[in-house]
């Protein structure tokens, strides 16, 4: 299962509203996935989109918060089992920490990582 700090619902939650046009759009689901890294062999990628819930299964979706919703890829993986995502500012910026015990070796930077 995959944990979301209260810091990066705050941020998901102020991503949706920035994104907000005239058609208010009241369900956003998060898409988190695992691509090809670039100083290891994986990265996490986190995507915010207006809800997909027409265009997927039932029950393939877990609600984050209200209004949100998060899908994974690859449901079950090794890779996001006991993930926790985390946001925090600091001097060169803010962004989406992602912390794993799982994987077997990260970057400085916590997106990218090796598994065993």
């Amino acid at each position: 299962m995959v944990k979301f700090s209260s810091a990066a619902i705050a941020e998901l939650q102020r991503w949706s509203r920035a994104q907000e046009t005239a058609d208010v759009v009241k369900n956003w689901t998060v898409t988190l996935k695992k691509v090809g890294g670039s100083c290891h062999q994986w990265a996490y990628d986190l995507q915010l989109s207006p809800s997909l819930e027409e265009v997927i299964a039932p029950n393939t979706t877990e609600t984050l918060d209200q209004g949100l919703s998060l899908l994974v890829s690859e449901p079950g993986q090794e890779w996001c089992r006991d993930l926790t995502v985390d946001y925090s500012e600091d001097l060169i910026g803010g962004g989406f920490r992602f912390i794993n015990s799982r994987v077997a070796q990260t970057c400085s930077c916590g997106v990218c990582f090796d598994l065993d």
